[in-house]
Formats: C-alpha cells, structure tokens, sequence
C-alpha cells in the first residue's frame, strides 16, 4: 500500500474515532527530542557559558543606535532554562527572549539591566515605533 493510502487510513482512523491529539501525533511524525534547532535558536542553562557572547552578537546584528537592523533578515531566539542569569540580555530587532519556566519566578536575570531594550533612534520625534519587531516574556528581571 502507498504511503498516501496509509496517511489516509490513519487520518480516517483519527477522524473516526474523534481523537484530534492522534492527528497532530501523525503529522509531527517521529522527531528528536529536544529538536535539533537552526544556530537562531539557543537554548541556555543558569551554568552554560558564553551566554553574554551569543546576546550581544545577536544585538550587533538586529540592534543599536540608529535603528540598526531594523529590516534585518536575521532572527533570534534565547530561550533559557529555570534557574538565575547574571548576564544583561538586549533584546534587538526580531529577537526573541523567553523564559522557560512554569512561571516568571523561574527564571530570573539578576545583572544591571537584565533583560531590556534600548531605543534605537536618538531621534525621539519618531516616537516608540522604534522598539517594536521583538519580544521577551516569562522571566523576572
């Protein structure tokens, strides 16, 4: 039988026995856990070292004064384990940060600035259409 006709039997099998999680197992199909993520993505750990270095590479790219990478097509994700950073993390243009935690409690940057971002136009009559293309959430800072 065609690996077409097995796809449908399953999904017929899923749909019949209205069972939606048994269609989104099949489509995910096998995968390594954890997944093997593009060099945009980095996971860290409270004790993984070089965590200031891949923040402030990501930042020479995507952030900075003058609105520097502002139309970027570089992307980043940190995403970081439960436990405490002392590391300032800034967030550039199309930079995400993400606590890993069940709760903001979890994760916590406990340098100067922690997490933050900066404006990138010294020019203020712009307004705050600056700072936007990026995110950060889950964490106390």
């Amino acid at each position: 039988s065609s690996p077409s006709r097995f796809a449908a039997l399953v999904l017929g099998a899923c749909h019949f026995a209205m069972r939606p999680g048994c269609v989104l197992v099949f489509l995910a199909g096998a995968q390594q856990n954890p997944p093997v993520w593009p060099e945009s993505v980095q996971v860290f750990g409270p004790g993984d070292a070089g965590i200031a270095d891949a923040v402030n590479a990501a930042y020479a790219t995507n952030g900075g004064k003058h609105d520097h990478g502002q139309f970027s097509t570089k992307n980043f994700a940190f995403l970081f384990k439960p436990g405490t950073y002392t590391v300032d993390v800034p967030v550039g243009f199309y930079t995400q940060v993400l606590g890993l935690g069940d709760s903001p409690d979890d994760v916590e940057f406990t340098g100067p600035k922690g997490v933050y971002c900066e404006e990138g136009a010294t020019e203020f009559t712009v307004g705050a259409l600056d700072t936007f293309w990026r995110g950060a959430e889950n964490f106390r800072s």
